[in-house]
């Protein structure tokens, strides 16, 4: 009676949580579900009251059936999935330089205007369109100028508590702090300049993506993400229009282009952060995105804010895939977080949702490849997964089919914590449940779409004519 229970609400709550979600196939399921647990639960009851459970076999019966859930039980919170050899970052390979003029993508996403303040510092050039001001322009510093008399540090636990606070405030969901290895600093950053940066610790922050706009089939964020730009301009920027009746400049539509992927990418809260740790007398770097001088994801795993993903994007136990980190680093005494496994890679090996949904194949199956970057991994084709990016800018397939990319909601809460057992039996439940309740199927109907659209497997992408423009796949 007591699991009937237990079961009955469990999947009350997953049916509140596919409510909310307005996932219908999902809340139809598990309210049906729940009401076959309460029946059976009260079938039970009332065969009890008349006596017809009194004789030994069905007590027998019902030992037996408390037996084997009991053992489903175990076998769902046991380990029994093999952990990678070592998931400690930095112990994947020996130490490696790398560039960032490296990265797949650097010839997609737009660069920003750099040029040197009065102090020499590197600074960027970016506009935004404010609905009550106007067209303004302003200047983001990444480095400054720093205080002439330091704060002493006494406490740097308390002191790191106050900096990830300070974080939130400024807009973060997440942070953390690690050592900044000499490792996961780019030799040359995305302009090809050398990089000389010697500080000894590096802060994380992260914030979530907003879930409806974090798939495949969302709708075109044009009202939504573009709400506080000239509403022409963002008809051209989520492919809403692409011949607009008033002509828009090019090079107008990639300044906002440039100040969206800033804001996006967390670069405000990086330099925000950065700015007050140099106003307490300690050195202080933002990096983001294709600006970044470090390595972020290595550093934010070593954070403890995550762990990399077989689609090759950091998996936060609060936000999932849909996470944009940035770094500041900083020679300020701070106390470091710890790296956390969370099971995600052990997941990964048995899912291979984001595998089977990506359009072009870019994201490999099975177990995982060669360690690169410090970090043990699956090595997603970045050449092949940015040149199909080229023609359709929100594909976004690897995000929308993720079991991980799902509402901060109770129930998938404690999926996230069953995972993080590593027990096979679990994994493979949840892969199924997945599907069951109908989680990433937009995913893989609009693989197919594009699937169909580039042709037989092998051929060469078609020109952007050629495949179904955002209306269509909205």
């Amino acid at each position: 009676m007591a699991l009937l229970a237990v079961g009955t609400a469990a999947w009350t709550a997953m049916t509140s949580a596919a409510l909310v979600e307005r996932e219908w196939r999902a809340t139809w399921i598990s309210l049906a579900t729940a009401l076959g647990c309460a029946a059976l639960g009260a079938g039970l009851l009332l065969a009890k009251r008349r006596g017809a459970l009194e004789g030994s076999r069905a007590r027998w019966t019902l030992r037996g059936v408390l037996g084997l859930a009991a053992l489903l039980a175990l076998a769902l919170v046991i380990p029994s999935d093999r952990s990678f050899p070592d998931k400690r970052v930095g112990a994947a390979t020996p130490t490696q330089a790398y560039d960032a003029t490296t990265q797949p993508g650097n010839d997609v996403l737009g660069k920003v205007e750099r040029s040197r303040g009065p102090d020499g510092r590197d600074e960027l050039t970016f506009s935004v369109y404010d609905v009550c001001v106007g067209k303004v322009a302003h200047r983001a510093a990444r480095d400054g100028s720093v205080a002439p008399v330091a704060v002493e540090v006494t406490e740097p636990a308390v002191l790191a508590a106050q900096i990830k606070d300070e974080a939130r405030a400024l807009g973060a969901q997440v942070a953390g702090i690690t050592e900044l290895h000499p490792q996961f600093v780019f030799q040359k950053d995305n302009d090809g300049q050398p990089v000389a940066l010697h500080h000894r610790y590096a802060i994380v922050i992260a914030t979530g993506l907003d879930y409806r706009l974090a798939s495949p089939s969302a709708p075109l964020p044009w009202r939504d993400y573009y709400s506080s730009i000239p509403e022409e301009v963002a008809a051209v920027l989520s492919g809403r229009s692409t011949n607009p009746a008033v002509p828009i400049p090019p090079e107008t539509v990639q300044e906002y282009r440039d100040t969206l992927e800033f804001y996006a990418e967390g670069g405000r809260v990086a330099v925000e952060l950065a700015k007050a740790i140099r106003s307490l007398g300690y050195p202080a770097r933002a990096h983001f995105g294709r600006w970044a001088e470090v390595q972020v994801i290595p550093l934010a795993i070593a954070a403890g804010l995550g762990e990399l993903g077989k689609n090759g994007m950091l998996i936060n136990d609060r936000f999932g895939p849909r996470g944009s980190f940035a770094v500041v680093t900083t020679d300020i005494p701070l106390a470091v977080d710890r790296q956390r496994d969370l099971g995600v890679q052990e997941f990964c090996r048995v899912c291979n949702k984001c595998a089977d949904a990506c359009p072009v194949s870019a994201v490999p199956r099975g177990e995982a490849g060669a360690p690169a970057g410090g970090v043990s991994r699956w090595q997603v084709d970045g050449p092949k997964c940015w040149t199909y990016l080229k023609i359709n800018p929100k594909c976004m397939a690897c995000t929308g089919a993720c079991p991980f990319n799902k509402k901060d909601l109770l129930a998938h809460r404690w999926a996230v914590a069953l995972i993080a057992r590593k027990s096979v039996a679990a994994n493979r439940l949840l892969v199924w449940l997945d599907d069951l309740l109908g989680y990433g199927r937009s995913a893989f109907r609009l693989r197919d779409e594009a699937r169909n659209a580039l042709g037989a497997p092998g051929e060469a992408p078609r020109p952007a004519g050629a495949f179904p423009g955002p209306e269509a796949r909205s």
